[in-house]
């Protein structure tokens, strides 16, 4: 009888790899089932069942009855009553290398997940009904992200309609964005990423550094596509809409005279009409004219709360503080009365014995919330100097802090917290924290 040439070829498959010589145990001698069924992936023996990619360019083989035994998805498809009949299956969804570390997972629980295939890897657990890949993708993306991944990650988040992961992703690139901006990563993202990133409010960088970005995003595209990457006309083009969301009137006025009027890319109509919205406020270049977002950083003298009601009575309370660096105070933390009631009063903010705020304030009970933000006037704060707020508070009694934090580094500042006047001590009190604006630091 004759014998089909892929039977000659599976035939020879068998004899290759049951072969062995003196100094080598065959692999079925292994008590690693993950280690035998891995030589049975990727050595295809005894396959009965191919998966094709890219319109029959690229076949990956594969048992049915491995498959069936861990996905109830692939059970159904060969075992159920409306089971497959071809011996061939076409994956139109995702590339055949992503398809053979989704094998893997099955043949041996373990793959390499990584930024490129998470998402990937997330919808195919999901499509075959593979719930522990699903939670080992998931722990993945638990471990954090870092500068290198995080685009790679946005991106397919986006691509698979992933709001929280976007969420997640953003904000990570909005505390790093002067490293993540620099990454090899945001330099190859399709167009669709990076207008999400440079729309985001409260990327933390200056704007030259959004514009120097894009531009080098550009600059790659031209070299990836073969064009002149030295042609400012070129570069230019390869931006196209993503120009228009670069916020040059809110740069400083020597960083675009000094790196962006001089550079090429921007009209000498453009750079006119950026001049006046610069210095007459006139809003005429069609750029936006709004500076991005920085959220002020609230910082906490306390790990927890003490229930005890911490009584006012019209007396002073107050706590001092340093820091190490420049930086603005722009209101405190104050703990809400414990019952229905409000707590008000003056309210005073001392640079040494220079008086910088006087307010009066107050603070309402609100049910399952124990601190409210008070803002005040915007107080700037400068190394070397002492600064102390100071209350005198009537009304209901209020929670307080417990375990104090005398000291907190956030920004590259160090806040260093220390006994006021009054009630309140660098151990207890009311007061629970500053509400405070950093100035940049782009080397994040």
């Amino acid at each position: 009888m004759e014998v089909c040439e892929e039977e000659r070829k599976e035939n020879k498959q068998m004899m290759e790899v049951t072969m062995h010589n003196n100094s080598e145990d065959p692999w079925q001698y292994s008590d690693d089932f993950a280690e035998t069924n891995l030589q049975l992936l990727e050595t295809q023996i005894l396959s009965d069942i191919a998966f094709s990619f890219e319109g029959g360019k690229e076949f990956v083989r594969a048992h049915k009855n491995i498959l069936s035994s861990r996905s109830p998805v692939f059970y159904t498809m060969f075992c159920g009553s409306l089971q497959e009949s071809s011996a061939e299956i076409e994956i139109p969804d995702v590339d055949a290398i992503t398809f053979k570390q989704f094998l893997r997972y099955l043949y041996t629980k373990s793959c390499d997940v990584n930024a490129d295939s998470v998402m990937h890897l997330i919808y195919l657990s999901k499509k075959y009904d593979v719930p522990a890949l699903q939670n080992a993708c998931r722990d993945f993306l638990k471990e954090g992200f870092n500068v290198e991944n995080v685009c790679t990650i946005l991106g397919q988040a986006l691509h698979f309609q992933k709001d929280d992961l976007q969420r997640d992703c953003l904000k990570f690139i909005s505390n790093k964005t002067a490293k993540v901006l620099k990454s090899a990563s945001f330099m190859s993202l399709p167009p669709s990423t990076v207008e999400l990133i440079i729309q985001e409010e409260s990327l933390k960088c200056n704007e030259i550094d959004v514009y120097f970005a894009l531009k080098a995003w550009a600059i790659n595209a031209c070299k990836q596509k073969g064009t002149d990457h030295t042609n400012t006309d070129m570069i230019r083009e390869e931006m196209g809409g993503l120009l228009r969301l670069i916020r040059f009137p809110t740069m400083i006025v020597e960083d675009f005279a000094k790196y962006v009027a001089e550079d090429g890319i921007l009209t000498q109509t453009e750079i006119i009409a950026i001049y006046r919205d610069i210095f007459l406020v006139e809003s005429v270049s069609g750029y936006p004219t709004k500076s991005r977002r920085h959220p002020p950083l609230r910082v906490k003298r306390f790990k927890s709360v003490n229930a005890e009601p911490w009584l006012h009575n019209n007396r002073i309370d107050g706590i001092c503080f340093t820091v190490s660096k420049s930086c603005r105070l722009l209101g405190e933390i104050l703990y809400r009365p414990i019952h229905e009631g409000t707590v008000k009063g003056k309210l005073e903010v001392y640079e040494g014995n220079k008086l910088k705020v006087d307010s009066e304030e107050s603070v309402y009970f609100v049910a399952e919330k124990k601190t409210s933000n008070v803002l005040f006037p915007e107080v700037q704060l400068d190394s070397g100097k002492i600064y102390c707020i100071c209350q005198t508070f009537t009304g209901e009694g209020t929670y307080s802090g417990k375990e104090p934090q005398s000291t907190h580094i956030v920004n590259d500042v160090e806040i260093k917290f220390g006994d006021g006047v009054g009630l309140s001590s660098i151990s207890s009190g009311q007061i629970c924290g500053l509400i405070i604006d950093f100035d940049l630091n782009v080397d994040n």
